[in-house]
């Protein structure tokens, strides 16, 4: 089956079920059901379409039409156009949901950007029109149906467009690039501020590891080790894979000019690949892809995808130490109490259970609610580097002392906060003085510790 026919016939399952009630009202897919719920409030304005006659792509100047000659879409201007990946495309923004708005905005005062248009017959037709939204990730679309001689108009919100709608650009047209790689495990990256390594190696325990998500390690930035946050990872992976390009086989870049990202690739079975991105045009970067010795022109959009940067990258905790590996954590200090944990195995084999009992300072505690209190414990997180003219006092203002188990063995934080200002403490963490932490958060930590003992 081809990609388009499979797309028709995905379509086609879900128009089963949408046609009759959009033909019986007259009144458009985007007309708001009576509810409260936030899920009531989702629609998919494009979901009624039942086949493509024509499909238009109006971007500022430009107008790309892509016509049905009954088998395929083809286009008069773009006669080499990438089938798939235009497919690829149009499924993208057929899929798109959007948020109804109690009250719309005025959109003409926005910034406008690219117009789609979906010709089913002489009859409908339904075309988004885009609008930015200044310091938002969000667009405004205004969808616009015609139905034989009648229009209705809806604003709606388009929450994370893909990049390739929000930002068209005729690349995303192309195929994606092939890096010839399997599963990543490693990733060099240099770009104009930034020189580090991501990995999936860190000297972490399991217990450690346990809650994050992404497998991913941020190396030589930092003395402290911190993981990376699964959905940054996420895009970082997914724009790699999804990397429009088109060859530049002419293309020299300016006699010492430096990359201004560049990417060392490895995979699980040590192949590499080495990408250096270039300045190119106002809209396109110039990639080199060392292994191909080939120049390619790449979207500024998915280069942006690609630039990191270390502080939005990381998950940023002290200590999030799972409860039920804990065995014991004193606090010195500011507070001082002892929080132990006893575990029992109840029965044997498949229907053993393990037993939790949590103890402060001797008493035990309900497990239910001291669960929901160690959660401001676990949400503790580093704030900024320490300024490089902060005084460091001889003692800590609180040390908290961790002990847990991991794979049998038990391991030990030790944590020192030191006031260095009005609103921040240092943190030494088994040796490292790198951070500073909220004193508010530590504070609001110890009370609800204190208000539960």
């Amino acid at each position: 089956m081809t990609k388009k026919n499979l797309f028709y016939s995905l379509f086609g399952l879900l128009l089963i079920l949408a046609i009759p009630a959009y033909w019986l009202s007259q009144d458009g897919p985007t007309q708001e059901v009576t509810a409260s719920t936030f899920e009531a409030s989702i629609v998919e304005p494009f979901k009624v379409l039942e086949a493509l006659e024509e499909f238009r792509i109006t971007d500022e100047d430009e107008e790309y039409v892509f016509t049905s000659d009954g088998e395929k879409l083809v286009s008069a201007d773009l006669p080499a156009i990438e089938e798939e990946a235009l497919w690829d495309f149009i499924a993208q923004v057929i899929s798109l949901q959007a948020l109804t708005l109690e009250k719309a905005p005025e959109h003409t005062s926005l910034e406008k950007m690219t117009r789609y248009t979906f010709t089913q017959d002489e009859n409908y037709d339904i075309t988004l029109e885009l609008y930015a939204l200044a310091n938002s990730d969000s667009h405004i679309g205004v969808v616009t149906q015609r139905i034989g001689d009648k229009e209705q108009e809806d604003v709606l919100e388009f929450p994370n467009l893909p990049l390739a709608i929000s930002d068209f650009s005729l690349l995303y047209l192309e195929a994606p690039l092939d890096l010839g790689l399997g599963s990543l495990i490693e990733v060099a990256y240099q770009d104009t501020k930034n020189d580090l390594t991501l990995s999936q190696e860190s000297d972490w325990s399991h217990v450690e590891r346990s809650p994050f998500i992404s497998g991913w390690f941020l190396h030589d930035v930092y003395q402290t080790d911190f993981s990376v946050e699964y959905k940054q990872m996420e895009s970082f992976l997914t724009t790699l894979k999804n990397l429009h390009a088109q060859p530049l086989p002419d293309f020299e870049p300016a006699t010492a000019e430096r990359a201004s990202l560049s990417l060392s690739l490895m995979d699980d079975a040590q192949q590499t690949s080495h990408l250096a991105f270039y300045p190119h045009s106002e809209e396109n970067l110039a990639m080199y892809w060392q292994e191909k010795d080939a120049w390619y022109a790449v979207p500024q959009g998915l280069v942006n995808d690609l630039t990191l940067d270390p502080q939005a990258l990381i998950d940023n905790f002290i200590a999030l130490i799972p409860l039920d590996a804990v065995e014991t954590i004193t606090f010195d200090g500011l507070q001082n109490m002892t929080i132990n944990h006893l575990v029992e195995t109840i029965g044997e084999g498949e229907l053993a259970e393990e037993h939790h009992e949590f103890s402060l300072d001797g008493h035990l505690v309900e497990e239910v609610a001291f669960r929901k209190v160690y959660q401001y414990l676990a949400a503790l997180s580093y704030q900024d580097l320490i300024p490089a003219d902060a005084t460091m006092p001889e003692e800590a203002s609180l040390t908290l002392t961790y002990q847990f188990e991991s794979e049998g063995e038990t391991l030990a934080h030790v944590i020192h906060f030191y006031d260095v200002s009005e609103e921040s403490y240092a943190v030494e963490k088994n040796g490292v003085l790198e951070f500073t932490a909220s004193k508010a958060q530590i504070d609001d930590m110890l009370t609800e510790l204190a208000e539960f003992n």
